[in-house]
């Protein structure tokens, strides 16, 4: 498996765009191990100018399965971790400067 770096679950990032009223879910890519994972942070990376113009932009990762929805049973009693785009970039190993 040279350089397979597999994950337990499969994981999908989800973007909600849009206002408190009238919010958008998209998902931007699913991955299982952490190069595809990296591969959807530099898609996101790329387009985040246009998400942001759909409105007030939040990304947020859920596994597979698991709709990131108050309503969704799976996320009662759920918690979150906030992690700044422009901090998650800069541990991009493909990134220059970073490392």
């Amino acid at each position: 498996d040279s350089g397979v770096l597999p994950l337990n679950n499969a994981w999908v990032v989800w973007a909600t765009c849009g206002s408190a009223s009238d919010r958008v879910l998209h998902a931007l890519g699913t991955f299982c191990t952490v190069q595809p994972f990296w591969d959807v942070v530099r898609f996101i990376d790329r387009r985040l100018h246009e998400l942001q113009q759909q409105g007030d932009l939040r990304l947020c990762v859920f596994k597979r399965g698991i709709v990131p929805h108050a309503a969704d049973a799976h996320n009662t009693g759920g918690a979150r971790l906030e992690v700044p785009l422009d901090e998650l970039l800069c541990l991009d190993p493909q990134r220059q400067g970073t490392g």
